[in-house]
């Protein structure tokens, strides 16, 4: 057997050796076509200084603002004939994601509760690029990538309407577009805020209008003033809105598009039909009917949403108490089922509770999926689409065979693959969407 010091100099020169195989770590490069870049906006990430059919591995890092929870994706990929890899523009070998994918890195990273780098800036994603045998890190590169790189304020309407608020740009010259946000059963204004700041970086003024605030458990209500449970919330709540924004002295409230997700989709479709000033409705994972509420208390089941002080006609579920069942329960059921149940039990229900979308004469946009769990939106958006076409209304509906319910964000939010595919069709389409028919001079 060799001594001691024998063995250190054998290992020594393998090292030496293996060190030299490699690319220097001053040949391998990562470049980004814009760096910083808007979250939702593609960006192309490319690896230089490779030897051509070299494979590495590329990882992308980042951390959540309070900077206890981090997210990672790697994938391994090949490099060209001129010794380059696109992360972006071609498929994986192996990794997170598999396909030719411009968001793959971004939507496909997995969650992790340890601190997986020293430190990182917030705001920024790390690219790594990562010799497969060794680890050894060959190159990195980090892309500052954020909601805006504009400054943007906040203004509260909480005076007039509890909750509301508006986050738009410091600096415009004409005064602003206006995208009501509106989200879905979780309450609140969560779903709001997660939106506002990408239309507030895009030249809009965002207007988050929570409508209700539930205190489940020990959880004390938000906004106090709200509706407790989904019971006969108001409509008319959004006229209101709009009548309060015409005083606002640098939004224009002649461009005013309502932004609605899940529940969040049938007020804004609601609205639609029965309030003026509205330039343009965007509804994500949609309902065509107006369904029952929940958190009225005993007696018979509420309707969500009221106009006028009357309650509207709802389509009754069917089978929600299953749906919270154990898993291994044989009657549990999706919720997506019991609003399908509750549709093919009760005909008699649909007519009257459903929304009359053809009364819209602004252009509507539309996204659901055909594996939705929580509704079967993407065959409501098929509904809603046929109508409107059928009465000659503009209409954008874009339904996905394979997506469930989580649409609204854009393309590089953590997700699994099918739904950031939607995504990447929903996001791009709906900023058109919104540009065309907010652009001045469109009303």
């Amino acid at each position: 057997m060799p001594s001691k010091t024998l063995r250190i100099a054998i290992f020594a020169l393998f090292g030496l050796f293996f060190a030299l195989s490699l690319p220097a770590l001053a040949d391998v490069e990562v470049a980004f076509d814009a760096n910083p870049s808007r979250l939702g906006d593609p960006v192309s990430v490319s690896v230089s200084g490779l030897e051509p059919g070299q494979t590495v591995q590329v990882q992308a890092t980042r951390r959540n603002d309070s900077g206890d929870v981090w997210y990672q994706s790697n994938a391994m990929f090949e490099a060209n004939d001129q010794g380059q890899v696109m992360p972006m523009a071609q498929a994986p070998i192996s990794g997170d994601w598999t396909d030719s994918d411009g968001y793959g890195a971004f939507w496909s990273m997995q969650r992790h509760e340890e601190v997986l780098l020293d430190e990182l800036p917030e705001d920024t994603v790390r690219f790594r690029v990562l010799d497969p045998e060794s680890d050894a890190v060959l190159a990195e590169a980090d892309l500052e990538r954020a909601m805006s790189f504009i400054e943007t304020e906040e203004i509260s309407l909480d005076e007039a309407f509890q909750g509301a608020y508006i986050q738009k740009p410091v600096i415009h010259e004409t005064p602003l577009p206006v995208v009501i946000l509106l989200g879905g059963s979780e309450g609140n204004d969560r779903g709001s805020r997660s939106m506002a700041p990408y239309f507030a970086a895009r030249g809009y003024a965002a207007v988050g209008l929570p409508y209700y605030s539930p205190a489940w458990g020990d959880q004390e209500q938000q906004f106090p003033d709200l509706p407790r449970g989904f019971v006969d919330i108001p409509v008319d709540r959004m006229g209101e809105l709009i009548e309060h924004l015409k005083t606002i002295e640098d939004l224009d409230a002649s461009r005013i598009a309502l932004f609605g997700v899940s529940k969040g989709a049938e007020f804004v479709l609601l609205a639609g039909t029965r309030t003026e000033g509205i330039s343009a409705i965007a509804a994500i994972v949609p309902t065509d009917v107006v369904w029952e509420g929940w958190g009225g208390g005993p007696g018979e089941p509420p309707s969500s949403f009221s106009f006028d002080g009357e309650a509207l006609p709802f389509v009754p579920y069917d089978g929600m108490q299953n749906v919270f069942l154990p898993d291994e329960d044989p009657n549990k059921i999706t919720m997506s089922e019991a609003h399908q149940r509750g549709r093919d039990n009760n005909p008699d229900r649909i007519a009257a509770a459903r929304i009359p979308v053809e009364e819209i004469d602004v252009p509507v946009f539309v996204a659901g999926g055909l594996k939705d769990e929580t509704w079967p939106s993407g065959a409501m958006a098929q509904s809603i689409a046929r109508t409107r076409q059928t009465a000659g209304k503009p209409t954008t509906a874009l339904v996905f065979a394979d997506a469930g319910h989580f649409l609204s964000s854009p393309p590089d939010r953590p997700t699994i693959a099918a739904t950031a595919a939607a995504r990447q069709e929903i996001w791009p389409a709906l900023l058109a969407f919104m540009a065309q028919n907010l652009a001045e001079g469109e009303m």
